[in-house]
């Protein structure tokens, strides 16, 4: 995926099954994400998340990052009520 308003190609994981590891797979699937990207316009590559050592072997830099957690509750997927604002009131349902 290219996210073009920041111009970055985005690899949510590439994960490569442990009999195949170690012959270049992941390394030539990211060449080719990596060209992909160039030719849609993309500055740069972003993995959100990923296995320690690997991205960084393919030249990645870790960056710190903050990142937001919740709960959800667990009617969370009550039936959705229709919500309606009228001028300068909150939603009533």
């Amino acid at each position: 995926e290219v996210d073009f308003e920041c111009r970055a190609g985005i690899v949510e994981e590439i994960v490569i099954h442990p009999d195949y590891r170690k012959l270049g797979i992941g390394r030539s699937m990211l060449g080719t994400f990596d060209s992909w990207c160039a030719a849609k316009g993309a500055k740069g590559v972003l993995v959100p998340c990923g296995r320690a050592g690997f991205y960084e072997k393919m030249g990645f830099e870790k960056l710190p990052v903050t990142r937001y957690w919740k709960d959800l509750p667990e009617n969370v997927l009550a039936p959705v009520q229709k919500c309606t604002v009228s001028a300068g009131s909150q939603c009533t349902v």
